[in-house]
């Protein structure tokens, strides 16, 4: 009888295994097809090869374009070179929760892929912007190849970062720093300064507190006039930790 017993708890504890792990399984095929209709304006990016001089060779299509024809609050396209990082930018606008593109894409439908989108109090045209997007746990979807960019084999391979905003200029920036923080990380949440100056120490201070930073950041800091950091969660275990990654132009 106690055989049976303890057969029967192992029969519920394999069984609450196998549902949790479908549970997972089905999540992530959800998060998969949500990014897929990214992948069709992915596709005709304008960041496909790389010119002598190190800047992207512009395509026929215009992904932004098709963006911006599809959704009137996206601010610009954003490109990683390594790992591939390639979408629209939105940002919410005043008749939206802030986290609006958390939960929806960029037909402004739900979707749990969401929607890479720059913070409400960042100006798309401005010095820092912050941009945010899940870390879906589905390799090369949205931000999750950046959620261990706080180990220095993930840091180490990041590849340049390209900038178009709505108007459609490209600037290129270099990653400079990660940082693994609390969500609520307050040094992270600036959006202008008086001069370079200022912005440059505030530059510094984040360095203090990096888990990662780039050989060159001191020369690369001497030089910043403009911010991009892009944030995801870090581990599904620590629900309350982000991973920021620092790029600087």
């Amino acid at each position: 009888m106690a055989h049976r017993g303890h057969r029967a708890v192992l029969w519920l504890l394999s069984g609450a295994a196998l549902a949790a792990f479908l549970v997972i399984i089905e999540c992530a095929v959800f998060e998969l097809m949500g990014d897929a209709r990214y992948r069709t304006l992915e596709s005709t990016a304008p960041y496909n090869g790389t010119e002598s001089g190190g800047m992207p060779q512009a395509e026929e299509e215009d992904p932004l374009a098709q963006a911006l024809a599809v959704n009137s609050e996206v601010v610009g396209w954003l490109h990683v070179e390594n790992p591939r990082i390639s979408y629209p930018v939105v940002q919410a606008g005043p008749d939206k929760p802030a986290d609006f593109y958390l939960s929806h894409d960029l037909w402004g439908a739900r979707n749990p892929a969401g929607c890479p989108f720059l913070d409400t109090r960042a100006n798309p045209a401005g010095t820092h912007l912050i941009i945010y997007a899940h870390r879906m746990g589905v390799p090369g979807a949205m931000f999750n190849d950046l959620a261990r960019a706080d180990t220095s084999s993930v840091f180490s391979s990041l590849g340049q970062l390209v900038w178009t905003g709505a108007d459609g200029t490209s600037d290129a920036y270099q990653p400079v720093c990660s940082l693994r923080v609390d969500k609520r990380y307050a040094p992270i949440q600036v959006f202008s300064w008086q001069d370079q100056k200022e912005l440059r120490a505030w530059l510094e201070d984040l360095l203090d507190d990096s888990t990662q930073r780039a050989p060159s950041w001191q020369a690369l800091c001497a030089r910043t006039h403009k911010v991009i950091t892009l944030v995801t969660c870090t581990d599904a275990a620590y629900p309350d930790d982000r991973t920021l990654v620092v790029f600087a132009a």
